[in-house]
């Protein structure tokens, strides 16, 4: 019989099933340790819920600090969530066991957690508003920038924020090219980053009628650079770059 045992634990340890990494788990990996920042979030909420990889919340930390440290906004606020989380956990009070009457009653002495500050990010650029709205703006494909100024973007300062408004320009929807003209608004703008809400008009070519998207957009974008800045719009693996460019006098 004990031999039996044996053979029987040798066969469950051999057919145990390894949980595997995917491909999309490996490729994004690849661009989170090449350093972009929206990346090293993604790879944190993978480690965080256990998708595409095993669950493991000291890496996703890890990787949500290393997002916040290149001062992705995104991952600042996860790491604030996750902090407030474990300070409102309150510890259950120990039973005490009954002291002899012959012996001194035991101080007990509790722990106070004390929040532990947010990692600053390392080398901070600071872009103010004005050099902003004063520069040129492209997309990573070279194309004038519809959401920031550019040579087809004008934006202006508003009540409600910094108001863009591009020309119109094409863009591609449900593998059709459109043509749209965006209104934008930067809001939130800290010189390390800002926010963007955005939505297309779209224009009709055959009747010359417009009509406004149903959808509204919405990015959390940081200053990576005076010349570069990334965007992130929520559910979405992919981030946007824009790049100050100089325009031929």
């Amino acid at each position: 019989m004990k031999r039996l045992a044996w053979i029987l634990c040798i066969a469950c340890l051999v057919t145990t099933p390894v949980m595997a990494v995917d491909d999309d788990f490996q490729a994004i990996m690849y661009w989170a340790k090449k350093g972009l920042s929206s990346y090293q979030y993604k790879v944190g909420q993978f480690y965080e819920t256990g998708q595409h990889t095993e669950k493991n919340i000291e890496k996703a930390l890890e990787w949500y600090k290393r997002s916040a440290a290149n001062g992705y906004i995104p991952a600042i606020k996860k790491l604030d969530k996750l902090r407030e989380k474990t300070v409102s956990r309150k510890k259950k009070p120990r039973k005490l066991k009954p002291i002899p009457a012959a012996k001194p009653a035991k101080r007990i002495h509790k722990k106070t957690s004390r929040k532990a500050p947010l990692p600053k990010p390392k080398n901070i650029v600071k872009l103010p508003l004005e050099a902003l709205l004063a520069a040129h703006w492209e997309t990573g494909l070279h194309k004038p920038a519809a959401l920031l100024p550019s040579s087809i973007t004008q934006c202006s300062k508003t009540s409600r924020g910094t108001e863009c408004w591009s020309g119109v320009h094409a863009r591609k929807k449900q593998g059709q090219s459109i043509r749209v003209k965006t209104k934008s608004y930067i809001r939130d703008y800290t010189q390390t980053g800002f926010t963007i809400r955005f939505k297309d008009l779209i224009q009709q070519a055959t009747d010359g009628l417009t009509q406004w998207e149903k959808q509204t957009h919405n990015l959390d974008c940081s200053i990576t650079s005076p010349d570069e800045i990334q965007c992130h719009e929520k559910n979405q693996q992919a981030s946007r770059i824009f790049r100050r460019v100089t325009l031929a006098k």
